[in-house]
Formats: C-alpha cells, structure tokens, sequence
C-alpha cells in the first residue's frame, strides 16, 4: 500500500444534524449530551459565543440567546456516519471504521496525483452526504490523521516526500500524534523529546524503552514506515459502559434504583446491537461524605454465569443496596460473542433459570419497538404513538386489515376513531417515513450484491370496487381466462419500488420500501377529494426513475437498478446512466427484446484516408435471437434461478445498445438455463459483472412478485376500506413498512441466535426459513403480552371516541371500516 487516507468530519455531530435540518445552516448550534444538560458539540458560530464542551445548557443561552440546542441522535448519527463510510468504499478498495467521525482508507491516486484523490473524497462526501470533512493522504496511517488535524476545516492535503514530512513535523507538539497523550509526552520531556520532529529523530531503542512495543510502532510510523495496517472489521468489544449523574444528592432509594434500572437497559440495547452477552459485570457508586467534593467511589464486580444478555439475569446481579450516590455508572467487562457463547453454554453444567435460548415477548416486543422508534421524526409525538399502533395492529390482524379490524386486534376499540382521524387528518411526512425505512433496511443482511445495492421495481395492481374510491382506473386483466371472470377491472396501479436482500445459497428477500400511484390519462383524479383540479399525468417510466433516484439519493453508494423489460425503454434507461443535474448515476439490468439492435463499441482510431467525424457507433451486432453467433466462447456454471441451483450455459458481449445511446458501454447476455426452453436475453451498463452474475441477480427480482403477494395475501392490501386520497397513501404505505419490519424483525431475532420459533410443516419436510406468516404467528402466539406491553407504551389511559388526536378535527373523513 503506497499512500494511506485519512479522512475526519469537521464538527460532525453539528454539520450531520444540518443534513437533517437545512435550516439550521448559518446559525449558532449545540449538540447536548443524552440527558440534555450540557453542551457536548458547538458549531464554529457557537464557538465564537464564547461556548466550551461541558458547558450548562442553563449557562449557554445566557450566552448564546439566538443559539439552537439539539440532543444528540445517535442513530441519526450512526446513518451519516455510514453513509460517509459507503462512499469512502466506492473510491478505496479497503476503508476502514476508525470511529463515528473518522475513517481511513487505501489512497490510490486520481487524475495523476493524490492531491487529486483528497480533493476527489472530500468533494464527493460533501456532495452525497452533505457533511463537510477534511481529508489528509500520507505514507502511514499516523502520518495522514495528523495531516488531517492540521489541515482542518475543509482542507485536503497529500504529504508522501521526506521533506514534506520534516516541515509537517517540526513544530507540531508530540501530543498531537494519535497514541500519545499527556503520561507519555511527560516521559518524553525528560529526555528533551517536545516536539514531533524531534520523536521521529530520537533513537529507537529509546523509545521503545520509554513507551514499550506500542511507542515504537508509533516512531516507525512518524518516519514514513506503515506497521499498523488498516482493518476492515473493528475489534470485538472488551468492555462497554453505561452511567450518568443522578442531578443532584439523594438518598432516596427508590429514585437510585430507577436510575440503575434505566442505565441497565440502555446497556442491554448496546449490548443487542453488537451481539454481545455480559461475562462479568460491575457496579461503581460515588458517594458525598460531609463536605468532601470529590467523593467516594465503591463498587462490586461479579460474574455472569452463564453470560447473558436478558434483563432478569443481570438485574439479579447488579441490584443496588441501600446507598446514597450522586453518580452511578454501569460498565460491562469481558463481552463474549454469540458464536463462542454457543460452545460455552453447552460446555456449562447447565443454564441459569430464565437464560435458556427462547423467543419471549420482552425480546420481541424490544426488537419491534426499536424498529419503529427509527419514524419517530416523521411525526409529532401523538401522531407516531398511532402509527406505531397502526402498524403493531397491521401484523397482529388475522381478518380483513381494516382501520377497525386492526384496532380490535389491539384489543383497544375504543382508539377506532382517534385511528380514522389520524389516518386522515394527521400530521404524516411520507418523504421521512421512507428515508426511514431505507436506512433500515441498509442495515439488514445482504443489503449489496456484488458491490452494489440492488433496488427492484415494478407496478402491480390492487382490484378496488367502484368509481367512488379515489384514484382507481379501468385496465385489462390479462388474468381473465375464464369467461365468469371480468376482463376489465377498477384498481390502483402502483409502481412499487423494494430492496432485494441477498442470502447466498438460498433465494432473495424482497422488502418493499416506496411506491407511487399511476393514473390514465384519460382518468386522472382530483387532486383532493374529487371535483377541482386534477393530478399532473406521469408516465409509469418516470415514476420509476423517480422511485430509484429518490434510493440513490438516501443511501448513497453504487446501485443497479433491476426491472422488467416492460421498462427497458429509452425514457427509463437514459436518465438512469446518463443523469442531468446532480442526480446520481445508477446502473441497470432488465430483459433485452430479442431484436434489439446493438453495436460493437465505436472504432478508437481513424482508418488511413478516412474523412468526416469520427462514427458514434461501432459494427451492428447480431440481434440476441441469434446470439449464439455471437464471438467468443460459451461459458458454463451453475446458479441459483427461481429457487432451484441450475445449470446456466451463456454467452456475453460488450457494446453498445440503442436504448441506452453511443456513450454507455453495456454487456449483453444470452443464456440457456436448465429447466428452460428459451434463452434469457439480459443487458446491463455494469460491464464488470460476469453473465452468470446477470442471470442470478435478474432471477431475484422475481421475489418481488412473492412480495405482492404477501402484501395483499398476508396484509390485506386489498382489502384497504379507504375512499379519499390521504388514507388510501397512508395505508399502503403503513403495509410497507409493516411487511419490511417483520423481515427485520426476523433477522435480528436471528442474529439474536433465536431459532426453533417457526413453523415446520409436515408436508413441508424441506422449508429452510420462516416466511412473513410465520413472522406473524409469532407475534400472534405472544399477542397477550405484546398488547399489554403496547398499552403500557401508550399510556394508561385509553381514548374514547370523543377525545382528540394528531390535530383530527371533526367528523371521520375517507375512511371506512
């Protein structure tokens, strides 16, 4: 590795939360801490008010009366942070997670230089993700983060001679090198040792006689010697902690052991989240004596055995007696990852009572209530209590999914009205609830494939009854086979839009993300209710590019676009690779018409005598009807096609198709797959991937249509009772979000190690994974639990009809029961 890249997010957890908030750009912000007291992050303008790091909230707007106070968000944070992370990959072949707001990467140069590659880096994480970064290149990984520090903020910079090196280093103090921090440079300066210059000139064995093994890397490093590579995957946590002050002294013992309970179970969410379970555990508490104000620390360390992460477990260890601490502070030593937990809970004497693997309520309802925390911001607070309800309703439903049916299936009736309202008239920003829900489902398993993310779309039709509903259009049923079946329908047309999750070995997940209804021209609706001025007619194509555009903007990263030959036309291909303005180029693969025309790619040079300007196209290629004719050889493999592993013999070129125009290179495949009579035809512009890449992926896509059906089968898509147009948006995207969840929810109770909770029927010997009804069942089987949890969530209190909500004001509006 010649160069090492640093990159650094200037005042990130400020700048992130003006990705979220436009409007804050400009002006004095401050990032407080989780319990809102003090100010843990300040923008430049909150820097020159005079505000420090750790200064009271009460304190600061004295200060800075026109500042704005924001608690951090750490998932939010977390989605930036990963973003930055996807287009730090799309430039480096290795990069690595060095915290939330720095990252380093393998520098390979750009336009001839690495000045070039910092510049590129920077400009294009400012431009995707919308966070400005300072981005340092040197020979070592120390080298290039103290590149970073000095050329913050905004700076891009490439130090990779020795005398570039010699004037970096000569004035910096030795504190600034990462690894060496106040007990160090102490060392350091009894031996005359001040500067970094002045570290990197200083004999070896000296230093590694002060500052041992860890020292000398450092020294080699300073000196131009990469010894500390770069990793990929962070290291397994040692220890993680969770704690905080009480506010004020008290000996009450009921407010001491709420406390302790709380940290408890923020420790617990952590340790879900990496997978962890605890091996030994310990409680500090700092006391008052008198006067004192420094205060006394005690503590007790005890094991877990077996370790665990269930809350009764560790309760029973780290419950408090009777003591009066200011401070608590929970920490975890020592966690055990879930693939070694295995070995050593089957090598024990035998599980401690409750910690036996198994599916409970509590695990499921943490699992589905994280999920839907992530909407929070898309609502007000009221308004996200019923979406949570709604949704919570939608998966517990075993009758038709109506409004009325799912809060009976709650077992709370009386909340039907509040529902309808807020269904109707409620506060719903359906941009957030998507951008939600994508960030999500970045986070599940197999999210790429092959580098790439994989989005799928395609329109599908939900039968409505009559000309009252909003939206609905007459269209052919190309169903209707039977004479007793209508041959035109009434419905919705949506143009769906979900990710295709890869799982190796086995067939893809298909999660439905965001939609947007189509209209006949010679039907278009009412723009609200159903006289007045009527919706702006699209075109299916451009509802689908505006669906793949809208993904590629949220997630960032590189993103092959896969859809029918129903859309490979030249109004969907061409925005696609060859975008205007500041959209995204996206990637495409779909079904190539069997006489579609394609070329060679266009002659380099010019033949001798030749005159006039030089062709765009190359040699017209064979049609792929006759694509065996083809040059080059047949290739032979196996993949995974429509849930079967088979064998796949193809044939690929590199050209260039008319739909796409002269200046996009694309791969045309012709295949013969076993089990088939006629050859697949399929055309990409990722021209890197190998055809039986091709055949796999585009196979996958036919999950999609496994997915419409669970949603009208399992979530009653159809069975949708709403008229007016804000309910009938609301609850197709609701049953979105619902099917997706249930998929997530069924990969982290896997992740959990939780297996044995679905169903395997007998005529069914060979089902290998759960389905969306049995994620459902589950839930149905710990309904009980789950409604009370939900209760308790919600309140005590249960509306009645007559009781306000979401800002509903009287009367129902569009939706039936």
């Amino acid at each position: 590795m010649e160069a090492i890249g640093w990159v650094d997010a200037d005042t990130f957890y400020c700048n992130a939360e003006r990705v979220r908030f436009p409007s804050l750009r400009g002006r004095p912000l401050g990032v407080l801490g989780n319990n809102g007291a003090c100010v843990i992050a300040r923008s430049s303008e909150m820097k020159r008010a005079g505000i420090t790091v750790g200064d009271p909230i009460w304190e600061a707007k004295v200060r800075c009366p026109n500042g704005v106070f924001l608690k951090r968000d750490f998932d939010w944070l977390g989605d930036v942070s990963g973003r930055m992370l996807e287009e730090l990959r799309t430039l480096s072949p290795l990069a690595e997670y060095f915290s939330i707001d720095e990252m380093g990467f393998e520098a390979l140069p750009i336009g001839g230089s690495y000045q070039g590659t910092a510049e590129a880096v920077r400009g294009q994480i400012r431009e995707r993700v919308g966070v400005p970064t300072t981005t340092g290149i040197a020979r070592t990984r120390t080298l290039a983060k103290l590149l970073c520090d000095v050329a913050k903020p905004f700076g891009a910079a490439a130090v990779l001679t020795p005398a570039e090196e010699e004037s970096l280093l000569v004035t910096l103090p030795v504190t600034e090198l990462c690894g060496i921090g106040k007990r160090r440079a102490a060392v350091l300066a009894g031996v005359g040792i001040g500067t970094c210059l002045e570290f990197a000139r200083a004999d070896r064995r000296l230093i590694r006689r002060l500052l041992t093994v860890v020292g000398e890397a450092i020294w080699y490093e300073v000196n131009g010697e990469a010894v500390l590579p770069l990793k990929e995957e962070r290291p397994r946590h040692k220890m993680i902690s969770r704690g905080g002050s009480l506010g004020r002294e008290t000996a009450d013992p009921y407010m001491i052991h709420g406390w302790m309970v709380r940290n408890l179970e923020r420790l617990i969410e952590e340790f879900r989240f990496h997978r962890l379970k605890a091996g030994r555990i310990s409680l500090l508490l700092c006391y008052r004596k008198g006067k004192d104000r420094h205060g006394i620390t005690r503590g007790g360390r005890s094991s877990v055995v077996p370790p665990s992460d269930r809350f009764d477990s560790l309760y029973a260890v780290v419950s408090p007696k009777t003591c009066t601490p200011t401070g608590l502070l929970l920490h975890l030593e020592r966690g055990i990852s879930r693939s070694d937990l295995d070995g050593l809970i089957t090598t024990s004497s035998g599980p401690a009572p409750g910690d036996a693997p198994m599916t409970d309520a509590t695990l499921l309802w943490s699992i589905w209530q994280a999920l839907l925390a992530r909407f929070a911001w898309a609502f007000n607070r009221p308004g996200h209590r019923r979406f949570v309800e709604w949704v919570t309703g939608l998966a517990l439903n075993v009758e038709e999914h109506t409004v009325t049916q799912s809060v009976l299936a709650l077992d709370r009736p009386a909340d039907w009205r509040a529902m309808e309202r807020f269904a109707e008239y409620g506060a719903w920003d359906a941009g957030a609830v998507t951008r939600s829900l994508t960030r999500l489902v970045e986070q599940a398993p197999g999210r790429t494939w092959h580098g790439y993310h994989a989005p799928a779309v395609d329109d599908t039709k939900v039968h409505r009854s009559g000309k009252h509903v909003w939206g609905t259009c007459t269209f052919h049923e190309y169903t209707a086979r039977c004479p007793n079946r209508a041959a035109t329908v009434r419905a919705h047309n949506w143009v769906v839009l979900g990710a295709l999750l890869d799982e190796p070995g086995r067939p893809a997940w298909f999660l439905p993300v965001s939609g947007r209804l189509y209209f006949r021209k010679s039907q278009l609706p009412a723009r609200s209710g159903f006289v007045g001025p009527k919706v702006g007619f699209r075109t299916k194509c451009e509802l689908a590019v505006e669906l793949i555009r809208e993904q590629a903007r949220i997630t960032g990263g590189r993103h092959l676009a896969v859809f029918d030959g129903g859309y490979a036309l030249k109004s969907v291909i061409r925005p696609l690779v060859t975008p205007e303005g500041d959209s995204p180029r996206i990637e495409f693969l779909t079904r190539l018409r069997h006489d579609a025309r394609l070329h060679a790619p266009p002659p380099t040079g010019r033949r001798e005598g030749q005159r006039g300007p030089m062709p765009k196209w190359g040699k017209k290629l064979e049609p792929p009807r006759r694509g065996g004719r083809w040059s080059g050889p047949w290739h032979e493999g196996h993949a995974l096609v429509y849930g079967r592993r088979r064998r796949v013999r193809w044939k690929e070129v590199v050209g260039r198709w008319r739909v796409a125009g002269h200046g996009v290179p694309i791969k045309a495949v012709v295949a013969c797959v076993e089990g088939y009579k006629k050859r697949f035809a399929l055309v990409t512009s990722a021209v890197e991937l190998t055809g039986l890449q091709m055949v796999e992926l585009f196979a996958a896509r036919f999950r999609q249509e496994d997915g419409f059906r669970d949603l009208k089968q399992r979530l009653g898509w159809e069975q949708c009772r709403a008229w007016t147009r804000k309910p009938i948006e609301r609850t197709s995207q609701a049953q979105w979000v619902t099917m997706s969840l249930l998929r997530l929810a069924q990969f982290r109770l896997e992740a959990a190690g939780e297996v044995g909770w679905w169903f395997r029927p007998p005529w069914n010997r060979k089902k290998d994974r759960p389905s969306v009804l049995d994620v459902e069942r589950l839930l149905r089987r710990h309904g009980p639990e789950i409604r009370r949890l939900l209760s308790e969530w919600l309140g005590e209190g249960r509306e009645d009809g007559s009781r306000r909500s979401c800002g509903g004001v009287g009367g129902v509006g569009g939706v039936g029961g």
